[in-house]
């Protein structure tokens, strides 16, 4: 250890430490689960999702992140889990599912929870009318891949600061 120190200068304070042997080392890497102390855990999330790789996939990312996960494969199972008084916090769904576009199903899914629940649409069709008519629709999107930055990003704003998320007019 050791310490210098000027008046009116300021001290330094320095300690010497022998290398240690990583390979020797019993230490482990302390274990963290946002299942646990995530920002969004315990948050039920209604997802709909009409692929059931895509469906399954995202249920359990949203689940390592310590969400409540209410999956649907298509808008009859959505709104069969909006009227068993299913609370949810957050809509996420596809835009181009079987019978009708995933903005249909957020309009009908608010209407069903009675309340302008959060919601964002997800979607491979990134032609500009399409792009559009989400927006047009007040809902924000994310195209597919979305990657779980991007995902968590939107994810907190929508539940924790709905102020930053822009909706176009």
């Amino acid at each position: 250890m050791g310490l210098r120190s000027r008046p009116g200068h300021g001290s330094i304070f320095s300690v010497t430490v022998p290398f240690g042997n990583i390979w020797h080392s019993e230490g482990g890497d302390a274990e963290i689960s946002e299942t646990v102390a995530g920002e969004f855990v315990g948050v039920p999330v209604l997802l709909v999702e009409d692929d059931d790789i895509l469906r399954r996939s995202m249920t359990q990312l949203l689940q390592r992140w310590g969400i409540e996960v209410h999956a649907a494969a298509n808008e009859d199972e959505a709104l069969r889990l909006a009227r068993a008084d299913t609370q949810v916090r957050l809509i996420i769904a596809d835009y181009n599912l079987t019978s009708r576009t995933g903005v249909e199903v957020v309009r009908e899914l608010r209407k069903a929870f009675g309340a302008e629940t959060p919601a964002f649409i997800v979607t491979a069709d990134a032609e500009p009318k399409v792009l559009d008519g989400i927006r047009g629709a007040g809902l924000p999107v994310l195209i597919k891949p979305a990657s779980p930055p991007r995902l968590r990003v939107l994810m907190h704003n929508l539940l924790f600061e709905p102020g930053q998320v822009h909706r176009p007019e």
